[in-house]
């Protein structure tokens, strides 16, 4: 055999014997990869979070602190579910955006609707607001567009997730 998946056998009690025992030790082994790939998900998700904040941070002319890049975390494995998520209170208003430029944006983010989120809840409208912020200045602003760090990272999973399973089970030799 070739590969772990090509179960030969013929119409003999031994043959069929050995084929039950073959499906078995597969199925044995792809439930003992479940681990491995979800960790390899949650680590490839992980990565592709940071590279979007990183690429798409820091361009509205704020400090950037990697304060939200490094807040980026995975959960343990429980029950065959991982999560990749972040406590960042700001997160969200990165993510979707906020204000009338939120709002206003060629392609505010594609999740907002179903999180309910609302741009301009205090209704500034063009003329926005000036905050204080951290370093001691104050700043105004009409809101900013999303990053959809998120999002993008969710996509890529979306079109890589069988590339990371075959991966993981190439390496473990269970597949070629």
């Amino acid at each position: 055999m070739n590969n772990r998946f090509d179960l030969e056998f013929s119409l003999s009690h031994k043959s069929i014997v050995k084929l039950k025992e073959n499906i078995k030790k597969i199925k044995n082994d792809l439930e003992s990869s479940k681990q491995d790939i979800l960790k390899a998900l949650a680590e490839y998700t992980q990565k592709r979070i940071k590279f979007y904040i990183s690429e798409s941070v820091g361009l509205g002319g704020y400090p950037i602190t990697h304060n939200l890049e490094n807040s980026i975390q995975i959960s343990a494995i429980i029950n065959d579910m991982v999560s990749v998520y972040t406590n960042n209170a700001y997160a969200k208003f990165v993510e979707f955006g906020t204000g009338v430029t939120g709002q206003n944006a060629q392609e505010y983010s594609p999740k907002s609707k179903e999180f309910n989120w609302t741009y301009d809840e205090n209704e500034k409208g063009e003329y926005g607001w000036v905050y204080h912020a951290s370093d001691g200045n104050f700043y105004w602003t009409s809101g900013m567009e999303g990053h959809n760090f998120m999002y993008n990272a969710y996509l890529d999973v979306q079109e890589n997730y069988m590339d990371i399973a075959k991966r993981v089970l190439r390496e473990r030799g269970i597949i070629k």
